[in-house]
């Protein structure tokens, strides 16, 4: 969520929303994949690692797809 609001300017592009949805469709398999300690729920000391690696590449995957997508907006507005 805090990568979101740091983009949140962004938010009036189908390309965001679309971005989001992908990385979240991604999340659901891997919080399977991941083995969490038996006999009690994740702590800190497991999810902090996992958190800040998706902070990144949730940052780096919407800044790629802005990257991509301003490109074509740009030169659609030269074409025009």
């Amino acid at each position: 969520m805090v990568a979101i609001k740091l983009r949140w300017n962004l938010r009036r592009h189908l390309w965001f929303w679309a971005t989001i949805v992908f990385i979240l469709a991604l999340h659901v398999p891997l919080v399977f994949m991941v083995r969490w300690p038996q006999g009690r729920g994740p702590t800190l000391f497991y999810t902090m690692p996992i958190g800040i690696v998706d902070f990144f590449i949730i940052l780096g995957a919407v800044g790629l797809a802005e990257k991509v997508f301003s490109k074509d907006s740009s030169s659609n507005d030269e074409n025009e």
